[in-house]
Order: C-alpha cells, then structure tokens, then sequence
C-alpha cells in the first residue's frame, strides 16, 4: 500500500470504529485484511465516513426494524 493508502486505512471515525474514506477504499481493505471472508463497506450514519462489517444488510435491516418497534413499547412503561 502507498502511504495515502496506508492514512486512509486507519483513520478512526467519531463513533470509534475504524474509518474509510470511500467505499472502493474500504472493499480494498477488506480484501487485505480479512481475505477470503465475506465483508460487506456500508455507510456510517453519524460521520462520512465507510465502515466493515460481517453482518449481512439484511439481517441488520431486520434488526433494526425490531428495535424501532419495541422502543415505544419501552417508552410506555
């Protein structure tokens, strides 16, 4: 990797986790550093920055969609 690569690789985003400056950045990573594993560069909601992940966006969604509806159940109680 050249030294821009390299800066771009491991910038830490405000919510912690490791940072990339773009998608393509991020899915070149991922083959780097978990070869042969299936991970996914997805958007960070809070910065504009691109994250990792192994979770499926699928599941995530599913995951998501269930707290959003237990949370008012929360708020009643």
């Amino acid at each position: 990797m050249t030294d821009s690569r390299q800066r771009e690789a491991f910038l830490t985003c405000p919510c912690g986790k490791r940072a990339y400056t773009s998608r393509a950045v991020a899915r070149r990573a991922a083959r780097i550093l978990y070869p042969g594993a299936r991970m996914r560069a997805y958007a960070c909601p809070a910065a504009p920055w691109w994250h990792l992940t192994s979770q499926d966006a699928r599941r995530v969604a599913w995951w998501r969609d269930r707290d959003a509806v237990r949370a008012p159940e929360a708020e009643a109680s």
